[in-house]
């Protein structure tokens, strides 16, 4: 049969066409270091793509909550050691001074360590973490424990923070 040259030049410049294409398309996967750059593409690869990326933004978020969990766990066991020594040297003071062996300026003295215990206890009790005030409750952003008629009230509401930590 013949082949007239205008369709046999148009079919050659087609194939040369779609040769530079694919090879346009080879060139940008290198370069990019991506094999599919829009959905039409590969539609089911990139479905595949999109939800192995959430998969993995998720795994990212969980490894974040668990990091600030892991920092705020840390700063409230520190705290209630903190505490927990404080009271014990409170507990020795005042055991201590209970009886006759105790003058006045002993006793005076001694109020004024304990004192600086309660002020270093109101410190302890308003520490704060990566997540804010660990003892604050639901409301981070402001101190748990706030100065009030010479003594000190709890100002944190609700029972706390939560963090979604996966299965």
């Amino acid at each position: 049969t013949r082949i007239p040259n205008l369709l046999q030049s148009q079919a050659a410049l087609g194939h040369i066409s779609r040769t530079q294409l694919d090879l346009f398309r080879v060139q940008a996967q290198i370069s990019s270091g991506r094999a599919i750059s829009r959905y039409s593409d590969d539609a089911a690869k990139a479905a595949a793509i999109a939800l192995l990326d959430g998969r993995l933004e998720h795994a990212d978020q969980y490894k974040r909550n668990l990091d600030h969990a892991d920092s705020s766990l840390t700063t409230l066991d520190k705290a209630l050691g903190d505490a927990s020594d404080l009271v014990l040297e409170a507990k020795g003071i005042a055991s201590d001074m209970v009886g006759v062996g105790a003058t006045a300026s002993e006793r005076a003295g001694q109020a004024q360590v304990v004192n600086s215990l309660i002020q270093t206890l109101y410190g302890i009790a308003n520490r704060q973490s990566i997540a804010g005030h660990v003892f604050a409750g639901s409301t981070p952003g402001s101190p748990a424990i706030v100065p009030l008629l010479g003594g000190y009230r709890y100002a944190g509401q609700g029972s706390g923070l939560l963090t979604e930590l996966g299965l």
